[in-house]
């Protein structure tokens, strides 16, 4: 198996912490707008658009590194 040079070992909970955690979040928002039905109704609504909220701003939002090689190529 090959890898990256610049790529460095990450542990399981470097890995799946922020995955869980959304999920985790979006498992509660659902419960709460199936169980509640006032104010915390804006909670869950919250806690449901998280993933998309996400999703829009790493795809749309979020500046792309530029890597090592695209970089070397513009100093020329």
């Amino acid at each position: 198996m090959v890898t990256h040079l610049f790529m460095q070992a990450k542990t399981l909970r470097q890995i799946f912490l922020w995955p869980a955690l959304i999920a985790v979040l979006s498992l509660a928002g659902l419960i709460s707008a199936l169980i509640y039905d006032d104010v915390r109704e804006l909670i869950s609504d919250a806690a449901i658009a998280l993933p998309i909220l996400i999703a829009f701003y790493l795809y749309w939002l979020k500046p792309k590194k530029q890597s090592a090689h695209e970089a070397a190529r513009r100093r020329k």
